[in-house]
């Protein structure tokens, strides 16, 4: 009984909207990013412009282990950038990699299992959780889920993959 209480909480606070402002609740934001992609069961998608921060990473790392797929969609520069995870998690089982070339690919979102979306003005990356002002909104809105869905989809088809 009180694990089927606790697991309704935990869903429940994974899914209620939920808006952070960093860097001073940078820590409860972090906690609920490795939360939710350890509790993936099928897919992560990330469309993320600057992506280095090894935290995140390693979660993902572990997500992908569990069997969970991970499309990850990055903008040109990342095939340069030395620190990014694109030249750490593309070449890895499970993660597919998308690369933008038409346009800048600015955006800053994950969705996880089609269910949360996170997005803001945080890129992942060592910065934005220790010193930049920044904003990470979450929500479990269906209409939101979709339109972010979609975008996504588009964007992989506009993509190379890698």
């Amino acid at each position: 009984m009180f694990k089927t209480i606790f697991i309704l909480l935990l869903i429940t606070s994974l899914q209620a909207d939920k808006l952070f402002f960093l860097p001073d609740e940078s820590k409860q934001v972090l906690k609920l990013y490795k939360k939710s992609i350890l509790n993936a069961k099928n897919s992560i998608d990330i469309a993320m412009y600057n992506f280095s921060y090894k935290p995140i990473q390693r979660q993902l790392l572990k997500a992908s282990k569990k069997g969970v797929k991970i499309d990850l969609i990055f903008d040109k520069k990342n095939e340069e950038n030395k620190k990014s995870a694109y030249n750490k998690l593309c070449t890895k089982k499970n993660f597919s990699c998308y690369i933008v070339d038409s346009a800048k690919m600015h955006i800053k979102a994950i969705l996880i299992d089609n269910e949360v979306a996170m997005f803001g003005s945080a890129n992942f990356k060592e910065e934005s959780f220790e010193s930049n002002y920044e904003l990470i909104y979450t929500t479990s809105k269906k209409k939101i889920i979709n339109k972010i869905e979609s975008g996504f989809k588009k964007l992989k088809l506009e993509s190379s993959v890698r």
